[in-house]
């Protein structure tokens, strides 16, 4: 839109806005989780882990960060894929799946685990 502007929050890349708004419906990915994010209550001060590093992972991972979330973790095997999580606002990264992600997540947060975990994977090893 001509004449918009969006401000870049600090240590974002250029491409990230700062509203839930600058996202956009772009794609369907990026609609799906801004929708999804918007729609569970993601606020400033949550904390959300992604569980899957895909293309609608690592817009769940945008959205998060995008309408405040304190702390966004990222649960991504892949490390291409997890500089992008970074980029796009993760706060962490959490290579482990199961029992030891939990483990992992919980320890990340202090014991209490993440608000929200919308689990964004085609397979059952995220379980």
């Amino acid at each position: 839109m001509a004449g918009t502007a969006s401000r870049r929050r600090p240590g974002h890349p250029r491409h990230v806005g700062s509203s839930a708004g600058s996202l956009g419906p772009g794609t369907a990915s990026t609609s799906v989780m801004t929708k999804a994010t918007v729609s569970a209550g993601v606020k400033p001060g949550t904390t959300v882990a992604a569980v899957g590093d895909g293309a609608v992972g690592l817009c769940g991972v945008l959205a998060a960060s995008e309408l405040g979330a304190e702390q966004v973790i990222a649960m991504s095997r892949h490390q291409p894929r997890q500089q992008l999580a970074k980029e796009f606002g993760a706060t962490d990264i959490v290579p482990e799946r199961g029992d030891e992600g939990i483990a992992r997540v919980k320890e990340l947060t202090e014991g209490v685990g993440a608000d929200l975990d919308p689990q964004i994977v085609a397979s059952g090893l995220c379980a």
